[in-house]
């Protein structure tokens, strides 16, 4: 797959929300003073002071010092004490004396000839569990730099992580950020990436964004898995977007994707907006089998659905248009044959939602 400049039109409008047109890559010099990047044998300064009393517990302290005494006598120390380090932060602070101990030791080794190249994956991977196990993102993010002074290699794993825990905390903005550094720092969205990005955006009910990116990750070259189309055509239905709802059923086709529940009944709501019941009926009865879930989809697109669309759309005619619609869709499948159990008179009147594991 091609390198991708993910979201670069989006952002480069400022349309999305809470990310900044202005968002680059961060100041690599964190800690301060040259002091603490310098050599094996920099003295214990004020910037040292300041992160030892800024509220870390006593033992990732303790292991921060005995980790400066061993390289301040021009000594590598275990790779032990450096885990241990790691696994015992539980606070951004924390988080930040380990960074500081992280840098250190790659000038250390770099300085007495141990290593040229950068720490192999299993370190950053104990700081990324760090960084997230203390709540700090920010700092989480710095595994995903290409270029950085803790001696950490970009990966695409580390920034599926990072999404994964934005979606945890269900933080858009946590996510906007972290497809953002991956633009920056040439890191290409995958699979996951995209499935992260959309469900969260589906689960906030933030749909231009959902389609906007959905957009984006297509054009990337990325094909989703069949559940994310799912989620990607029946929400633009759900919102009345029917030219959002085409344009996602034309991806799936590329891909020769047969027909879903939801897909099916998706493409209904589209015709029934474009007040082509008797289509929306002969879909329905050729896609999909009588079964629970039919039957289920069914009274979702005539009790709660109209609900849906309408308070979207606001449009009394678009109402007894849809209304009209939504019994010629009935008595159409009635007439080929379907075992129909909801009724025309219950337009409008439920709130019923799918299962979520449909979408999944």
């Amino acid at each position: 797959m091609s390198k991708l400049k993910l979201c670069s039109r989006l952002w480069s409008r400022g349309s999305i929300r809470g990310v900044s047109t202005g968002l680059g890559t961060q100041q690599l010099q964190d800690f301060g003073t040259p002091e603490i990047l310098g050599a094996p044998g920099a003295s214990w300064n004020r910037s040292n002071h300041e992160l030892a009393a800024n509220g870390t517990n006593p033992e990732v302290q303790r292991i921060h010092t005995e980790l400066l005494e061993t390289m301040k006598g021009h000594r590598i120390p275990p790779s032990t004490l450096i885990f241990s380090l790691l696994e015992s932060c539980t606070t951004p602070e924390d988080v930040r004396l380990a960074l500081d101990a992280v840098a250190r030791l790659r000038t250390t080794k770099a300085v007495l000839g141990h290593q040229q190249a950068n720490f192999g994956p299993r370190l950053a991977q104990s700081v990324l569990d760090a960084c997230l196990r203390s709540r700090d993102a920010n700092n989480a993010m710095k595994t995903i730099w290409e270029h950085n002074i803790y001696g950490f290699t970009a990966r695409s794993e580390s920034a599926t992580q990072i999404m994964a825990y934005a979606r945890a905390q269900q933080d858009v903005v946590l996510m906007q950020k972290t497809l953002r550094t991956m633009s920056l720092n040439s890191l290409a969205p995958t699979r996951a990436t995209a499935e992260i990005a959309l469900r969260l955006c589906k689960d906030q009910g933030n749909e231009k964004l959902l389609f906007a990116l959905a957009k984006e990750f297509h054009e990337s070259g990325l094909k989703f898995s069949t559940g994310l189309y799912d989620v990607c055509i029946s929400t633009a239905a759900n919102a009345g977007e029917t030219k959002h709802a085409l344009e996602v059923q034309q991806w799936r086709l590329k891909h020769n994707l047969p027909h879903t529940t939801a897909s099916t009944f998706a493409l209904a709501k589209v015709h029934l907006l474009r007040r082509k019941p008797k289509v929306a009926a002969e879909l329905i009865h050729t896609q999909v089998q009588e079964s629970e879930e039919k039957d289920m989809y069914l009274r979702v697109l005539v009790r709660a659905w109209p609900v849906e669309v309408l308070s979207r759309k606001k449009k009394s005619v678009i109402e007894a248009n849809l209304k009209e619609d939504v019994g010629i869709l009935l008595d159409e499948l009635k007439a080929l044959g379907s075992n129909v159990k909801v009724d025309a008179a219950e337009f409008g009147t439920g709130k019923e939602s799918l299962r979520k594991p449909v979408y999944e």
